[in-house]
């Protein structure tokens, strides 16, 4: 997701990215981690996804910026 979310462009993509790491960090945090091992990888996966999250939001906020420094 995060390589997606760096090449392809369009404000679908980084919306599409944004929907499915909020998904997929709700269904990881509902579940929880059962011992020592599983919180540690389910902190990895929980600092991954907010890395995703914010790259999607920051591309996001560039097209719109882009876009609204065309406008006349």
């Amino acid at each position: 997701m995060v390589a997606l979310s760096l090449i392809l462009l369009g404000r679908w993509f980084g919306s599409l990215n944004a929907v499915a790491a909020l998904v997929t960090l709700a269904g990881s945090l509902a579940f929880g981690a059962g011992d020592l091992d599983d919180t540690f990888f389910l902190a990895a996966r929980v600092t991954a996804l907010l890395a995703i999250l914010w790259i999607a939001w920051m591309q996001l906020r560039r097209i719109t910026v882009k876009a609204q420094n065309a406008l006349p």
